[in-house]
């Protein structure tokens, strides 16, 4: 992956998980373990728990330049939007269980927000040309990706506590390298 140059910012829409769906998170990756085995766990690369977040809009590299205006899109997009309560739950994975690249943990309640947030956001984004996204918006929270290959998930039911979503994150990739993180440099309440 090339580096943005320095006048530009790779950016994302994020929701972050209360420190609630954090322990679910925790919990449910140890269950997983449990169940799978370490050999199983080990053909993964776990998404640190300080980089959990659920994706909203990934807007690519921005120039530094368009970021205020980017901001003040967003701000008006979600003025209006209320908080919502919001629940993490079902494991799966991209592009099917059977053979996932991607391990993540589904959304429960509060999906069908999330997805007309997503349709919002597209039409107050298309006049600043960001174009709309091709794949449909699925609203989900990534735990792994395989190291290689692909890897069978397994089947286990589980359910967060329900969590109010009171703002939003507008999301900075730390550079030189995005594996050290992120960081939030616009929070968005929902009024």
């Amino acid at each position: 992956m090339s580096l943005p140059p320095p006048h530009r910012s790779r950016l994302f829409l994020a929701a972050i998980p209360s420190e609630e769906q954090r322990r679910f998170l925790f919990d449910l990756r140890e269950q997983i373990e449990a169940q799978e085995g370490e050999s199983w766990a080990r053909r993964w690369r776990w998404v640190p728990p300080e980089k959990w977040h659920l994706t909203l809009r990934f807007f690519g590299e921005v120039s530094k330049e368009r970021i205020p205006t980017l901001k003040e899109a967003l701000q008006k997009g979600l003025k209006g939007v209320v908080p919502f309560s919001w629940t993490l739950g079902g494991i799966s994975g991209f592009p099917r269980p059977s053979a996932a690249r991607v391990l993540f943990v589904g959304i429960q309640q509060g999906r069908n927000h999330l997805e007309r947030l997503g349709s919002e956001l597209e039409k107050a984004l298309i006049p600043l040309g960001f174009p709309p996204e091709q794949k449909p918006f699925s609203p989900h929270l990534t735990l792994a990706r395989a190291k290689k290959g692909k890897i069978r998930v397994p089947s286990i039911d589980c359910l967060s506590a329900s969590t109010p979503l009171k703002n939003l994150h507008l999301m900075e990739s730390l550079i030189p390298s995005p594996q050290l993180g992120y960081r939030s440099v616009l929070e968005i309440p929902l009024q």
